[in-house]
């Protein structure tokens, strides 16, 4: 209450007579005896947010506002201070551990995240990426970063980023740890990635790309990318190109790093493709029957990439995926994977899901692969599941009672 009387309505009102008064976008014209229903839009010129009227309307809309308020600073200062002491402090979320190293995020007081790392048995914290620092280098001040993924190997970042705020997002590469420093390559449109393992940033590291459309925004295809810290060594593949608009495409690794999955998903149908990572330990899927590959259909739009000339007409390895359930109209599933075996979580049997093991000796023989199933975990009573963590001895299944 007396935050509010010390505004004060008087002072208000003194404030809005010493506003400068708005012009309208364009004057009424004289009503036409010819057209007597004719309808006028005086703010049709916003149409063309970039034109002088407009642009006119929103500098004179800044100049009242600031003279309305121009006595209140102390007032908001005040209020503001006010309510950050009723702010409980933001405690940073237990650390995420990948292999030698434990990852967390801290914020800074403008809100801006700090990705950050440190060893495992402890030592120096390493700050991996700073977007406060990206939105300090973009003309809007905005940073978004929505995927933040290190290489297999703990050497190499990757980030997707919008520095505008309307989804204009764009892959960014950086190095790690003493060669640390950033790539100049760098891929528009992409709204998410994977590792495949392998390589470097000389020769090239293999990564998957969620790429979206220009115009809709809407992710439209899956490609394979091989990228060098100066460049994009030779063509892009496209390995999956939704033509559902319904559809979600998505790829990230198993938390073994023995695969990555491609997935796409409707309000109620699924398909999961495997791809291989570089260097895992068991039985190549490459090397086993029925599966498909994409080779072909190379794709042109890489504006933004700049090609390593010292790489030119060397093409990227061929990379194999593989189907591990055929998709069946009305199923949705979702699939992890741990010690030979992909766990799959489906809803074929029961509506709120059931948990299933498919050996990976039975995956990808090209026969749908739904008769080698074995139930592995049935949720008590009416649990939903809602998501699933498969750990090296341990399988943690979220949910809450079904509807």
């Amino acid at each position: 209450v007396e935050l509010l009387r010390a505004s004060g309505a008087s002072g208000a009102a003194a404030r809005t007579r010493a506003a400068p008064p708005l012009r309208r976008l364009a004057p009424r014209p004289k009503p036409s005896v010819g057209r007597p229903g004719a309808h006028f839009d005086e703010w049709a010129a916003l149409h063309d947010i970039d034109g002088a009227a407009a642009t006119r309307l929103l500098k004179e809309e800044d100049a009242s506002a600031q003279a309305f308020f121009a006595d209140t600073a102390a007032f908001e200062a005040r209020a503001q201070n006010e309510a950050a002491e009723l702010l409980e402090p933001e405690g940073e979320a237990p650390p995420e551990v990948h292999g030698p190293w434990q990852h967390f995020e801290r914020h800074t007081p403008e809100g801006f995240i700090v990705y950050c790392r440190a060893p495992k048995g402890g030592g120096a914290v390493e700050v991996i990426l700073d977007t406060s620092e990206l939105a300090k280098d973009s003309e809007s001040g905005f940073a978004d970063v929505p995927a933040c993924k290190v290489s297999l190997d703990h050497g190499i970042l990757a980030y997707v980023v919008d520095l505008v705020g309307d989804e204009s997002y764009e892959l960014r590469m950086k190095s790690l740890g003493a060669s640390g420093g950033d790539w100049s390559v760098r891929l528009p449109g992409v709204k998410n990635v994977a590792f495949l393992g392998g390589g470097d940033e000389r020769t090239g590291i293999d990564i998957l790309a969620v790429h979206a459309d220009a115009q809709t925004h809407r992710v439209c295809r899956i490609e394979h990318h091989r990228l060098a810290r100066h460049g994009e060594i030779g063509e892009p593949t496209i390995l999956w190109d939704e033509r559902n608009e319904a559809a979600y495409l998505e790829v990230f690794n198993t938390k073994d790093q023995e695969y990555v999955l491609l997935s796409s998903n409707t309000k109620d149908t699924s398909e999961v493709r495997a791809v291989r990572c570089s260097g895992a330990s068991s039985t190549s899927a490459s090397s086993v029957a029925g599966g498909f590959s994409s080779s072909g259909g190379s794709s042109s739009s890489t504006s933004g990439a700049r090609r390593n000339p010292a790489s030119l007409g060397v093409s990227a390895p061929r990379v194999e995926q593989h189907l591990i359930l055929a998709p069946r109209e009305g199923v949705e599933y979702f699939v992890e994977h741990q010690a030979g075996f992909f766990y799959v979580i489906s809803n074929h049997e029961r509506p709120d899901f059931l948990v299933y093991r498919l050996p990976e000796e039975s995956a990808f023989l090209g026969d749908g692969g739904w008769q080698h199933l074995q139930p592995f975990f049935r949720p008590p009573g009416g649990m939903h599941v809602t998501d699933a963590d498969v750990l090296s001895k341990w399988l943690g299944v979220y949910g809450h009672d079904a509807a």
